[in-house]
C-alpha cells in the first residue's frame, strides 16, 4: 500500500492552515500562541482522505522568516508540496525562499495554489496566476499545475483534492519498506500514563511494536511500546506515513528535535560530512571559506563550518564541494539533502546533498581529495559499495555489514557485488558463517606479502610440504580472524595462487626436491621402520649421519602429509600400511571378544609392552578404542 504525505510551502499569512482546515476539517494550529497570533509558529500534522479513499497525511509548516526552521524540520519525508500564494498579494519574499529550500531539498513535485481568490476578481486573478509563472519561471514550479480556489469559501477545493490524488498517483517518493526504518523526529511531547511520545514522518522501513532499536546521535537503546499513525494505534508503521512512537524507557529530556530512530547499527554518528553545496540563486551574500553555517538535516538544527575544498568562495547560483565540520555530532547517509543558513542574520543562503556520511578530513585543492569528491559525487550504487569497501581498515567488508550501512537487502548487496567482482573491482570469498567482500588492490597486495613470506619459508625449508595455517596468519596478517583467514587460503587456493590442505599452506607451483638428500633420508627412515614392524621407533634411534635434525623433521613432516609415515605420538612412528595393518587386525578381534588387553595383543604381535601401550594410546586418541576401568584393557569406542 503506498502512503503518501502532503505539506504546504508559502509567504506568512497567504492562508495555508486556512486551506488545510478546509480540505481536512481540522485546525493545525495546536499552541496558544499561534492562535493568539494568528500564524503558524510549529509544525502541524492532520490527514485527509482523497477522493479516491486512501488516506493522506498532511503538514501545516510555518511561513514566517522567525520561523524557518521550523518549515525546515517538515519539509523532509513530503511527496508532494502545495506552494500556497494569496491572489490579493502573489509572490512574496518567504514564497522565493521556501521554493529554493524545496529544490535544494530535493522536493521538485508540487503544485500552485493560488488562494483566497474570493477577495479578487477575475482579471486581477488572471494577471497574478501570470506574474507567478514569470517569477517561478527558472524554479521546479514553472510547469507545476495551478489551482484556484478560496478556502473560505470553499472555492475550489474539491478540484484541488481531485488534483493533488492525481498528482500523487503519478508515483510517490522512493521509499522502501525492505530496508532498516529511518524516523527523523520532528515533535515530542509527554502523555500521562504512556510518558514520552516521539513524530515524524517515517522515511524508511516499518516500525512495529515491542521493536528494539536505536536513538542517534544519543546511541541510546530504546523500546517501541506503541505506534500510532494519524492517532490511531497500529502494530506498525510503514515507510512515507506520518508515525507517532511510545519510548516508555526515554525521558523526554534525553531526545530533542531530530534525533533519528533507526535499527542498532544501520548508522554511524559523524563530525564531518562531504557535501556539494548550492547557492541560492538570489541570495546577496558569498559563502566565504570556514564560515560558520546553521545546517539543518532531516529535523535536525547544528552549527557547522564549511571547509570550501576547491575555490575560496562561493556566490549565487554557484556550486562547488565542501566538508562540513560539525559542532556536534550527527547520524545521516549519504544521499540526504541539507540546508545551510547564514549564522547572523539567519538567512537561507544554499543547500545541497551528502556524498560521504562518514569521510577522512580532506586537504583543499588536494588533487587526489577533489577526485575523490568526484568518484562520491558520480558512483552508482555498485560504486558506492566499492568505495565503501575500500575505506575500511583492512579493505573488506562483510555483506551482513553492507546491508546495514546502505540499509539493502542483502541479496542486492549481492547484485552489486557480482558487477564489481565481473569488474575486477571485488573478490567474494565465502567463510562458513559469513561472505567477505575484498577490494581487489588490497586483496592483490595480501596474497603478494603471503607469496613473499612462503618463498622465504621455502627457503629456509625446502624439504617441507608447506608452513602451518596459523604460522602464516600470525606472520603476514594476525588481524585475521579464523574465518576470514580460511576464506582467504580458499579462495587463493582456488585462483591458483596458493595450495592448501587442511593444515598446510604452500606456493602453488613449490615441489619439495626430491634429491640425494631427501632419497637418502627416506631409504634408511623406511628401512628402519619396516625392520622395525611393531617395534616402534623413535627418530634419534636412527642413525642418519651427518644430515641434520631439521632436515630430516622436515622430511619425516612431508612424508607424513603424503600420507606414507604415521606418528604415533611426539617421539614415535611406524609406517602407515605397518599401522593400519594392525589397526585392522586389532577392530576384528574386538568385534569378535568385546573387549581386548595389552598382554593379548602383545602376544598377537609378537611385540612389547611399550609399542602396545603406545599404540592404543593412538587408537584412544582416534577414538577406535576406549579404557574399560583398568590401564591394560580397551573396548570398542564405536
Amino acid at each position: 500500500m503506498t502512503h503518501w504525505i502532503v505539506g504546504t510551502a508559502g509567504h506568512i499569512d497567504h492562508g495555508k492552515t486556512a486551506l488545510i482546515k478546509a480540505l481536512t476539517g481540522r485546525d493545525t494550529d495546536r499552541l496558544e500562541e499561534e492562535k493568539k497570533r494568528g500564524i503558524t509558529i510549529d509544525l502541524g500534522f492532520t490527514y485527509f482522505d482523497l477522493p479516491g479513499g486512501e488516506r493522506v497525511g498532511m503538514i501545516d509548516v510555518p511561513g514566517h522568516e522567525k520561523f524557518i526552521g521550523n518549515m525546515l524540520a517538515g519539509v523532509s519525508g513530503i511527496d508532494l508540496v502545495l506552494l500556497v500564494i494569496a491572489a490579493d498579494e502573489g509572490v512574496m519574499p518567504q514564497t522565493v525562499e521556501h521554493v529554493e529550500i524545496l529544490e535544494l531539498l530535493g522536493i521538485t513535485r508540487g503544485m500552485i495554489v493560488l488562494n483566497k481568490c474570493d477577495l479578487v476578481d477575475r482579471q486581477w486573478r488572471d494577471l497574478v496566476a501570470e506574474d507567478v509563472r514569470q517569477r517561478l519561471s527558472d524554479s521546479c514550479f514553472a510547469n507545476a499545475p495551478m489551482a484556484f480556489v478560496s478556502a473560505v469559501t470553499g472555492e475550489g477545493m474539491q478540484e484541488l483534492a481531485i488534483l493533488i490524488e492525481r498528482l500523487l498517483r503519478q508515483g510517490p517518493l522512493f521509499r522502501s519498506a525492505n530496508t532498516f526504518p529511518r524516523l527523523f523526529i520532528d515533535r515530542i511531547f509527554q502523555k500521562k500514563g504512556l510518558g514520552t511520545i516521539a513524530a515524524g514522518t517515517l522515511l524508511s522501513g516499518e516500525i512495529a511494536r515491542e521493536d528494539r532499536l536505536c536513538l542517534y546521535p544519543q546511541m541510546l537503546p530504546c523500546r517501541i511500546r506503541g505506534v500510532q499513525v494519524h492517532g490511531q494505534e497500529m502494530e506498525k508503521a510503514a515507510a512515507g506515513q506520518r508515525t507517532a512512537v511510545n519510548l516508555p524507557d526515554i525521558g523526554c529530556s534525553q531526545i530533542r528535535r531530530g534525533t533519528v530512530i533507526a535499527r542498532e547499527g544501520a548508522l554511524r554518528n559523524t563530525r564531518i560530512l562531504d557535501v556539494r553545496i548550492r547557492m541560492c540563486r538570489h541570495t546577496d551574500r558569498r559563502l566565504l571559506n570556514r564560515t560558520r553555517l546553521h545546517l539543518y538535516i532531516g529535523a535536525a538544527k547544528l552549527l557547522c563550518r564549511a571547509v570550501l575544498m576547491e575555490t575560496g568562495e562561493l556566490g549565487a547560483g554557484e556550486s562547488g564541494y565542501a566538508q562540513l565540520i560539525l559542532e556536534e555530532e550527527l547520524a545521516v547517509l549519504k544521499g540526504d539533502h541539507f540546508i545551510l543558513r547564514f549564522y547572523s542574520p539567519l538567512e537561507t543562503i544554499g543547500g545541497g546533498e551528502i556524498l560521504d556520511a562518514n569521510p577522512v578530513k580532506k586537504r583543499r585543492y588536494r588533487p587526489a581529495d577533489l577526485e575523490e569528491f568526484r568518484r562520491e559525487e558520480a558512483a552508482d550504487f555498485p560504486r558506492e559499495i566499492l568505495m565503501y569497501i575500500k575505506k575500511q581498515p583492512h579493505g573488506f567488508a562483510l555483506k551482513q555489514e553492507l546491508a546495514v550501512a546502505f540499509g539493502e537487502k542483502e541479496n542486492s548487496i549481492s547484485h552489486a557485488a557480482a558487477v564489481l567482482e565481473k569488474e575486477g573491482c571485488l573478490v567474494l570469498m565465502e567463510g562458513k558463517t559469513k561472505t567477505f567482500f575484498y577490494d581487489q588492490e588490497q586483496y592483490q597486495q595480501q596474497i603478494n606479502r603471503m607469496e613473499a613470506y612462503l618463498i622465504r619459508f621455502h627457503s629456509q625449508h625446502p624439504y617441507r610440504w608447506g608452513i602451518g595455517r596459523a604460522q602464516l596468519r600470525t606472520g603476514c596478517a594476525p588481524w585475521m580472524t579464523q574465518e576470514f583467514c580460511d576464506a582467504l587460503f580458499q579462495t587463493a587456493n582456488d585462483q591458483g595462487r596458493l595450495q592448501i590442505t587442511a593444515q598446510l599452506v604452500r606456493l602453488k607451483a613449490y615441489e619439495v626436491p626430491c634429491d640425494d638428500t631427501y632419497q637418502k633420508v627416506t631409504d634408511i627412515l623406511f628401512g628402519n621402520l619396516t625392520d622395525a614392524g611393531m617395534d616402534f621407533l623413535r627418530l634419534p634411534d636412527m642413525d642418519f649421519g651427518r644430515i641434520s635434525e631439521q632436515t630430516i623433521q622436515d622430511i619425516c613432516a612431508n612424508e607424513l602429509e603424503k600420507g606414507t609415515l604415521h606418528r604415533l605420538s611426539q617421539e614415535y612412528y611406524t609406517l602407515t600400511e605397518i599401522y593400519e595393518d594392525a589397526c585392522g587386525k586389532i577392530s576384528a578381534l574386538l568385534r569378535q571378544n568385546g573387549k581386548i588387553t595389552v598382554a593379548e595383543l602383545r602376544d598377537m604381535f609378537g611385540t612389547n609392552r611399550r609399542s602396545i601401550r603406545i599404540l592404543l594410546e593412538d587408537l584412544d586418541t582416534r577414538g577406535i578404542t576406549r579404557k574399560d576401568g583398568k590401564e591394560s584393557e580397551r573396548m570398542s569406542a564405536l
